[in-house]
């Protein structure tokens, strides 16, 4: 193949990819009930403003890598089994070849908990992808992505450290 090819190709393939591990998860829509782990829990539940204000830190470390590169904060925040974990090796390989993703950003909205038990919770958000621009190693705009919407429902746990998203199941 040839190399401009190949990287013409690798943008394509890496641009679909960003919204696309930010989404996967499960292709079917799950009941508010189904989503409580069946794990027994003991002591008090997690508050709803914990569980929101957890997912909100990772949607901020999602930003602050897509704006950086830097994706130690997002690693720490996202479970290495949560299909979201794709996008953190996204974001880095991005920035390792010298590329960037100019204006990409991620928002979080109507913020709903689902339930919650003692360190888990579920946690409902409509996400905001902005409009944003691949850029290479030059800095020569590579593909404008457009700006994007889906409802999502985010698994949040406390870990021994900190909070970090553990599924993600897209709704819509």
């Amino acid at each position: 193949m040839n190399p401009a090819n190949f990287a013409r190709w690798t943008v394509v393939v890496a641009s679909l990819t960003l919204v696309a591990v930010a989404t996967s998860g499960c292709a079917t829509t799950p009941d508010a009930a189904d989503l409580v782990s069946e794990q027994a829990t003991t002591g008090e539940p997690v508050s709803e403003a914990e569980a929101a204000a957890a997912l909100l830190d990772y949607f901020g470390a999602i930003n602050k890598s897509l704006e950086t590169g830097d994706t130690d904060e997002l690693a720490a925040l996202t479970g290495p089994d949560c299909p979201c974990r794709d996008l953190v090796g996204l974001i880095h390989n991005r920035y390792a070849e010298g590329g960037e993703l100019v204006g990409a950003s991620f928002d979080a909205e109507a913020v709903t908990v689902l339930g919650r038990q003692a360190q888990r919770a579920q946690v409902r958000a409509r996400v905001s992808v902005a409009r944003y621009n691949i850029r290479n190693a030059d800095g020569l705009m590579l593909e404008t992505r457009p700006a994007q919407q889906y409802v999502a429902t985010y698994t949040v746990e406390l870990g021994e450290e900190n909070w970090r998203v553990v599924d993600v199941r897209q709704i819509r």
